[in-house]
């Protein structure tokens, strides 16, 4: 009897031993298995992560900002858009509509479209006056007559000599030379758009500190507008 038994605990730890050993391979093949999806997780992380960056046209490098070339369907919107602007800024007329090449012939015409009652009554309001209650209907119909947020000959001028780009500070800059030539006063076109300048910066400031974009701007001087009759 004590043989048979001697035979059963053998074969029982000899079952046990294979089942033992069984066990820890399954336990290792899960680990491998997990370490797997885990490598495979961290190639499409990073496939996506490199995705992202070639699609917002710049990588992050050693602190340093690389700019990548726009290629592809990008690059040829972009050139298209530019071969739009080139040639909307070498035109006289844009839509039928005639587009004033100076800053001095717009605001002449502009006077001209005002026409004389409303100049009188402009002359008998303060600068800020005028120009805050115009910004939004006369210089809402300059950006479209003349063609200032597509591009036209007056608009690319006016960058081109004095800074100012946006078609909002465009209209601002002409309404200001508008008043002060209805009010004969000396119009200072480089004092104008020093100080549309300096607010679009300060704008641009207050614009980026409320994304958190790293990106900072020194304000600390800014040009004043230094005429007397502003």
């Amino acid at each position: 009897m004590r043989g048979i038994d001697r035979a059963v605990e053998g074969k029982c730890m000899a079952l046990h031993g294979f089942l033992f050993y069984w066990d820890t391979s399954q336990e290792a093949d899960i680990v491998r298995l997990k370490n797997a999806h885990m490598v495979l997780y961290k190639i499409v992380g990073g496939l996506v992560c490199v995705a992202v960056v070639w699609m917002s046209g710049a990588v992050e490098l050693y602190g340093q900002k690389r700019i990548i070339k726009p290629s592809g369907p990008y690059r040829e919107y972009q050139q298209r858009m530019d071969s739009i602007y080139q040639y909307r800024i070498q035109q006289v007329y844009l839509d039928g509509r005639y587009i004033p090449a100076t800053e001095e012939e717009a605001v002449d015409s502009l006077i001209a479209v005002l026409g004389e009652r409303n100049i009188e009554r402009i002359r008998r309001l303060p600068e800020q006056r005028v120009v805050q209650g115009l910004i939004g209907s006369v210089g809402r119909w300059m950006i479209v007559r003349w063609g200032l947020e597509e591009g036209s000959r007056l608009s690319h001028h006016i960058k081109e000599h004095y800074g100012v780009s946006f078609p909002i500070d465009i209209a601002d800059f002409l309404l200001t030379a508008m008043y002060r030539k209805v009010q004969h006063q000396p119009i200072q076109w480089e004092n104008i758009a020093k100080r549309i300048r300096a607010r679009r910066k300060v704008l641009l400031q207050k614009r980026l500190k409320n994304t958190h974009h790293p990106m900072t701007l020194d304000t600390t001087h800014i040009p004043q507008d230094t005429s007397p009759y502003r």
